[in-house]
């Protein structure tokens, strides 16, 4: 079985773990991420808005180097955010029986408007994995 080329890219890797927080730490003496404030659904005063927003992924199967890239479409399906690894710093991986663990940090996610929104990620400009981020107005009493 040969690797990828430039004419035959890599294979798809698999998201076996997909984590959105508010926050993520780093536990120096485990060497691990821990994630606080896990949840699909923010709630803000007003759009447009600002999410501080901090994500764990778990992909399985790399065999080459892949450029990510991550799409917050808003409810019309519009592409509002987005973030994408460095061009010189893909995710790489030779092992497709290993585990990658990517973590973001602090990313300043802008939404524009309330209701659900979809978080797509893609790896080698293919979608590999889709969830949902539900942004509702807070309810001030």
């Amino acid at each position: 079985m040969s690797g990828p080329t430039p004419e035959k890219p890599a294979e798809k890797p698999l998201v076996i773990g997909f984590t959105l927080a508010e926050e993520v730490y780093k536990n120096n003496s485990l060497r691990k991420y821990a994630a606080s404030g896990i949840t699909h659904q923010r709630l803000v005063a007003e759009v447009p808005a600002v999410l501080p927003t901090s994500i764990i992924v778990c992909l399985t199967g790399l065999r080459g180097k892949y450029p990510l890239r991550l799409d917050l479409v808003d409810p019309s399906g519009e592409v509002v955010w987005n973030w994408s690894t460095p061009s010189d710093a893909p995710v790489q991986g030779d092992n497709p029986l290993g585990i990658c663990e990517v973590t973001l940090l602090h990313l300043p996610m802008t939404v524009r408007r309330f209701g659900r929104h979809n978080l797509v990620l893609h790896a080698n400009e293919e979608e590999i994995f889709r969830t949902v981020l539900e942004v509702l107005p807070k309810r001030i009493v």
